[in-house]
C-alpha cells in the first residue's frame, strides 16, 4: 500500500510534528529527507518528511495537503532525521530547528523560498487573471523571483500560487545561499575521510558526536564553530574530542 500521509517538521520554534496528506501527484516521488512547502497556520512553511505512512489516527478530512515538493530526492539522510529526533527529545527542543540547525547555512530560510515558470502552459485564456501577470513576470526572469517579491509585486494570496503550482504552470524551489561570513579567528571543521571501523564505532555509541559529524558532512567545505554551537552549547567540548580522536580536522 502506497504511502498517504507524511509526518513533518516545519523549520520553525514550534515543538511536535504535523500531519499532511500526500497529493495524488507526489505520491510517487515523496520520500523521507526530502523539504517539503506546506501551509501553517496563515502562512507558508518549509520543512523536512520525517515518515511516510498509510494510515493516520487523524481525522483524514482535517488534514491539509501537501502544497509542493522542493526536492527531486532527499535533501538529508535518515540517520540525520533519526539522530535529531532524539537529540530534540533529550534536550526538549523543536524539531524543526535542531534540524535546521544541522543543514547548511542558505537551504531553509523562507526568504530563499523562490518560484519560476513550470513545465505546464495554460492551453487559451485562463479564467484567472493573475496567472498570466505571474508568467510574463516569470518569463522576463528565467532565473526565478523571490516568492515574496511575487506576492507583494502583484498583491496576490499565496493559495493563488500553490493553485497554480499544483497544476504545473509555477513551480516553487529553494534558492542556496552559500555565501556567509567567516570570523577571521573561528576555526572551520572538516570531516576526516580515513575512519576505521573501530573509529565508526566508538562514534556511533555518542548520538551527539554523531549528529555533529553527519552536521559537518552535510557542509561541502566544512562548518563554522558558531554554526555548531546553534546544535549544542557544548559543542566546543565535543569538537576539541573528536578532533583529538582524529575524527574532524580544524582549520583557521
Amino acid at each position: 500500500m502506497k504511502p498517504l500521509f507524511a509526518e513533518i517538521a516545519v523549520f520553525l520554534p514550534v515543538k511536535g510534528t504535523f500531519h499532511y496528506r500526500i497529493p495524488k501527484r507526489f505520491l510517487e516521488t515523496a520520500s523521507v529527507g526530502m523539504r517539503v512547502l506546506v501551509s501553517f497556520g496563515s502562512r507558508g512553511a518549509t520543512g523536512l518528511i520525517l515518515k511516510l505512512t498509510s494510515e493516520t489516527e487523524l481525522d483524514a478530512n482535517k488534514i491539509l495537503d501537501i502544497d509542493d515538493l522542493l526536492d527531486k530526492e532527499a535533501f538529508v539522510g535518515e540517520n540525520i532525521v533519526e539522530l535529531a529526533t532524539w537529540i530534540s527529545a533529550y534536550y526538549k527542543s523543536p524539531l524543526g530547528e535542531v534540524l535546521k540547525a544541522a543543514l547548511p547555512a542558505g537551504t531553509t530560510a523562507s526568504g530563499s523560498l523562490w518560484l519560476r515558470k513550470g513545465e505546464v502552459t495554460p492551453a487559451g485564456k485562463h479564467p484567472d487573471i493573475t496567472l498570466p501577470k505571474i508568467l510574463v513576470l516569470l518569463e522576463e526572469h528565467p532565473e526565478g523571483l523571490p516568492q515574496k517579491e511575487i506576492l507583494k509585486r502583484l498583491k496576490c494570496r499565496r493559495k493563488k500560487l500553490v493553485e497554480y503550482s499544483s497544476e504545473n504552470f509555477i513551480e516553487f524551489f529553494i534558492r542556496e545561499e552559500k555565501s556567509r561570513v567567516k570570523n577571521k579567528t573561528e576555526k572551520q571543521f572538516k570531516v576526516s575521510e580515513d575512519l576505521d571501523k573501530e573509529d565508526e564505532s566508538s562514534l556511533a555509541r555518542s548520538k551527539m558526536k554523531s549528529f555533529f559529524f553527519e552536521a559537518i558532512k552535510q557542509r561541502d567545505d566544512g562548518a563554522l564553530m558558531s554554526e555548531l554551537k546553534k546544535l549544542n552549547k557544548n559543542a566546543a567540548s565535543h569538537l576539541r574530542d573528536m578532533k583529538k580522536k582524529g575524527w574532524v580536522t580544524s582549520i583557521e
